[in-house]
């Protein structure tokens, strides 16, 4: 019975491929080669994600501007471009609660216990991206691409925010001290970390699927005219495969993630370092995820033309 289902399913797949290969080479008309130059601009959705889920992605956004070259022969696409983005990606930490044993101003001791809530770390990253696809066309009004991106990190943010409410609690006093400003008690004090960042060297695989907005032209004369520009409308995504961990002054952690100094006389600082900059993230790979849309222009370049009457 495995067999029997392991067969279907192996005629199934076949079926499917030859039902892509019929569709792309329907009305297959004999196109020359032509070469082509492109503009792009495109908004995407971000997301960073890291396989130990320490983090998981909250909102993110970014665009992108590039140009490049294409070559289209019959239904074959071939591109290679330039393009630069600019991604804005946040992830959320659950709140965490952290107990300390603490001395007082009176050197008595109890329990400090710092709750923070809403844990938001952004990341901004201007990339220089260069893509290599190689696709289709699927009929005279669509068309896919597909192959990798090679993204060098040019400028690159990290930001880290919460709410902390810290209370203590003493072995001599029933119930817990809160909401004491004066004592270092505090409820929602916002706190705050930011600081430039370096990410590694990326790879991506991925493409792009969309639809011309201007139908072509039987190319079957010399008389008959060529599109000189294409307009394209597509979708893309591409999924991140080398760990592009994010680094500050050379260095890959920076300590925990929450941490205070001070007490007694001293002033109490409260520090708030990266998610992906801490030691919880030390061995965490992080990846990309990017997906959105783009407007594409064509400008076929001059070609040579073919002597129809020739005399010497």
């Amino acid at each position: 019975m495995r067999r029997n289902l392991y067969l279907a399913m192996k005629n199934r797949f076949f079926l499917i491929v030859l039902l892509v290969f019929s569709v792309l080479c329907v009305d297959a008309e004999i196109r020359p080669l032509s070469n082509h130059l492109y503009v792009s601009l495109g908004g995407e959705y971000v997301a960073l994600r890291d396989n130990q889920r320490i983090a998981r992605p909250y909102l993110g956004g970014g665009g992108e501007f590039g140009f490049g070259y294409e070559l289209q022969y019959n239904r074959f696409l071939f591109d290679v471009g330039l393009a630069a983005s600019f991604e804005h990606a946040t992830s959320k930490v659950s709140d965490t609660t952290i107990v300390y044993n603490a001395l007082d101003t009176e050197g008595d001791s109890f329990k400090y216990s710092h709750l923070y809530r809403k844990n938001t770390y952004g990341f901004d990253a201007l990339n220089l991206n260069v893509p290599v696809l190689f696709g289709s066309r699927i009929g005279d009004s669509f068309y896919f691409l597909a192959g990798a991106r090679v993204s060098a990190n040019l400028y690159g943010y990290s930001s880290s925010r919460a709410l902390l409410t810290t209370t203590g609690k003493y072995d001599k006093y029933i119930g817990d001290f809160a909401t004491m400003p004066n004592h270092e008690f505090v409820t929602d004090k916002p706190v705050y970390d930011g600081r430039p960042v370096n990410f590694n060297v990326n790879v991506a695989v991925g493409g792009e699927i969309g639809l011309y907005l201007n139908q072509f032209t039987d190319e079957t004369g010399f008389d008959v005219p060529k599109h000189n520009v294409q307009l394209r409308l597509s979708v893309f995504a591409y999924y991140g495969l080398l760990d592009i961990h994010p680094k500050a002054g050379g260095l890959k952690t920076l300590g925990n993630m929450f941490e205070y100094s001070g007490g007694g006389e001293k002033e109490l600082i409260y520090s708030l370092n990266s998610v992906y900059l801490s030691d919880p993230a030390s061995d965490a790979k992080i990846s990309n995820i990017t997906a959105g849309i783009r407007f594409t222009v064509l400008f076929r370049l001059p070609e040579p033309k073919e002597c129809v009457m020739c005399y010497d």
